[in-house]
């Protein structure tokens, strides 16, 4: 597992990216973890977000238009600038791999929508690479925290104090950074390094013309957050080993099979493709891997592009199970029911399919469900089905091969 462009960066300028603490304190990355910070922890966070519309106005191009740019005689029409949407959403973090050198979190985001009986993913899952010490701004190694001095300069600052968590208060340290473009704030609590709120300002460039006697600015976004939630998953498989075959394999493709539909019409005729999933490194706990599409009879824009992907034990819905941790596992079990976004996973039962007989797994909150199947005797996933209304958007994926 390697350090990403996405993890944190050490030292400079923050600009909200996550390395708020690393800006004050390299070392922190390097420190040990919180106590409370385990493989099959997730981290629940309500984010806010609003993009305000920034002064002047923006120029398209019109022959017939009503300004002339005197430099190259072009002209152009007005039109403003717009806000942008707001957003209200879930956050979650979920650590699926630590060791002594990294940390690897998940990163989901659902959509709070009165139109929707229950948050609804919404947007890409991302991978967050950090360091047992800094767990992308999610968590601090306590000392590191407690060390931090107090500092009041023109563009930082870090402050110590009671800060309000809930219904209570507790010890906290919050850092600030400002610049012309970029401000943020991120609160720390002192008892147990976890991240407990934040807030970014985000100056985006000015139009790329600007009329005599205009004020061009760029649009500001602005996202705020705070913890609600911090809890260990039940993945009771999380501490059994890697199947034999899954020590050594090198790849396993599956066949992918997508529908769409339409507001008020009738779905969208399915698109196919097959998804190849290749290992690239082993860890203790983890592998990292790269999924790619290829063989599409559809327009899909990640074709034959390489996307990250990572699977660990400790991970809800892992490429596969150990077969003797399957086994203990009863049909009707809940296994986890999450607070905020209504999420349950549940062991449906066994299923018979093409490859033989499968455990499936049920992940639901009425918005959207997943059902995934886990052959009995290799512990391999060798069946996805997912459903989302609210996008009209099946996905079925079958095992076809494995080498």
């Amino acid at each position: 597992m390697k350090r990403s462009a996405i993890g944190p960066a050490v030292g400079g300028e923050a600009k909200g990216d996550g390395s708020i603490v690393l800006s004050f304190l390299p070392e922190a990355a390097d420190a040990p973890p919180p106590p409370i910070v385990k493989p099959g922890m997730r981290f629940t966070y309500h984010v806010i977000s609003a993009t305000i519309a920034g002064e002047g106005s923006n120029w398209v191009p019109n022959d017939k238009g009503i300004w002339e740019n005197p430099k190259t005689g072009d002209r152009f029409d007005r039109r403003k600038k717009e806000a942008g949407g707001s957003s209200d959403t879930y956050q979650q973090y979920e650590l699926i791999a630590l060791d002594d050198q990294h940390s690897l979190m998940i990163k989901s985001t659902f959509m709070v929508s009165p139109n929707l009986t229950a948050p609804a993913h919404s947007g890409p899952v991302m991978y967050e690479i950090g360091s047992p010490g800094y767990g992308s701004s999610i968590w601090s190694n306590i000392d590191s925290l407690q060390s931090l001095p107090m500092v009041m300069e023109p563009n930082r600052r870090i402050v110590k104090g009671q800060w309000p968590m809930g219904n209570a208060t507790t010890d906290a340290v919050t850092l600030f950074e400002y610049y012309p473009t970029n401000r943020c704030f991120y609160a720390y609590d002192l008892k147990t390094g976890l991240m407990i709120e934040f807030s970014i300002a985000s100056v985006g460039p000015p139009s790329e013309l600007t009329a005599p006697g205009e004020t061009n600015t760029g649009s500001t976004l602005l996202v705020s957050g705070v913890a609600v939630g911090a809890r260990p998953l039940n993945v009771p498989w999380a501490s059994d080993p890697d199947p034999d075959w899954a020590k050594s394999f090198k790849s396993i493709t599956y066949n992918v099979t997508s529908q769409f539909g339409l507001t008020g019409g009738a779905p969208l005729p399915p698109e196919h493709s097959k998804a190849k999933f290749e290992v690239k490194e082993r860890g203790n706990g983890w592998v990292s891997m790269t999924k790619t599409i290829f063989d599409s009879d559809g327009p899909d824009p990640t074709l034959g592009q390489p996307a990250p992907y990572y699977t660990a034990n400790a991970k809800i819905d892992p490429l596969w199970i150990h077969p003797s941790a399957l086994a203990r596992l009863q049909a009707g079990q809940v296994l986890d029911t999450d607070e905020f976004t209504k999420v349950t996973v549940r062991v449906s039962g066994t299923q018979q399919g093409p490859h033989g007989p499968y455990l499936e797994f049920v992940h639901s909150n009425g918005a959207e469900e997943s059902k995934l199947g886990y052959d009995l005797k290799t512990g391999m996933l060798i069946a996805l089905d997912t459903y989302n209304p609210s996008t009209f958007t099946k996905t079925s994926m079958a095992f076809a091969e494995s080498e």
